[in-house]
């Protein structure tokens, strides 16, 4: 199996104006690749305690020559740094080794970062790849999950997807996860009520099938023959009415009930 196929991406593109859309884009990664050209010299902050790690991540970067790197050891750095160095970090890449997200102060650390800069896309360098574990990492609303399992030619490309408004999970993760039969019947019964008891509209459901697809609001809107603005407004009230706080958890919470 090629690079490409270890890993699924679903992607969110946001605009000013919202218009009709009049034809769709070929596929996530070719916009994805426009976006890339288009944001060349981006800065990457790159947070991880372990010196060696980081500064192999900075070398690996900056030979791209497609980005500025603000490599520090905690997340409280990026913020001061960044400050006093008059940087606009456009992603952050978060190193955890093996500790776990869901540890308290990976938890804190996420929380900080999303608090000082929302509109930054935070991701995840990990050696963990259980299909849970990703799912605590979204509901988190972290933007991308990178096992080191993968290749740094798969880093760089997630990294352009996720400037370009897209969200980077491992496919075999996602796999696992719609495959996986080691929950409990509480979990699943639970998960199936919130979905049966949600009361979609019929448009709700379509737009949550296409989102399950990975599809981004633009292609949405496109194949449901809508605005984009209308597909934006149903995804807020998909996202509201499973509980689900981005549209990748909604995305994902669907096919998982699908397939169980």
């Amino acid at each position: 199996m090629n690079d490409a196929g270890n890993m699924v991406w679903f992607s969110e593109y946001a605009e000013a104006e919202a218009t009709p859309a009049s034809s769709p884009l070929s596929s996530g990664t070719q916009e994805a690749d426009r976006q890339g050209k288009r944001q060349a010299n981006q800065t990457v902050g790159i947070v991880d305690p372990r010196s060696l790690t980081r500064e192999g991540l900075v070398k690996l970067l900056e030979s791209t020559g497609r980005f500025r790197v603000l490599a520090v050891a905690r997340p409280a750095e990026v913020l001061t740094k960044a400050s006093e160095e008059r940087i606009s970090v456009d992603v952050i890449l978060v190193g955890l080794g093996s500790t776990l997200v869901s540890d308290d102060s990976v938890r804190t650390d996420i929380a900080l970062l999303t608090k000082a800069l929302p509109e930054v896309p935070i991701i995840v360098l990990c050696d963990l790849k259980d299909s849970q574990h990703i799912g605590e990492a979204l509901r988190q609303g972290i933007r991308g999950y990178i096992p080191t399992t993968l290749t740094s030619r798969i880093l760089i490309e997630a990294l352009r997807l996720i400037q370009a408004g897209g969200t980077f999970i491992p496919a075999d993760a996602l796999s696992e996860a719609l495959s996986d039969r080691r929950s409990t019947a509480a979990e699943t019964n639970s998960a199936a009520a919130r979905l049966g008891t949600c009361r979609l509209t019929p448009r709700q459901s379509q737009v949550l099938e296409l989102l399950r697809e990975g599809k981004p609001n633009k292609i949405i809107a496109y194949e449901l023959a809508m605005r984009e603005s209308t597909v934006k407004v149903h995804v807020r009230q998909i996202m509201r009415k499973l509980q689900a706080s981005n549209r990748t958890e909604a995305a994902f919470l669907a096919s998982n009930l699908q397939q169980s």
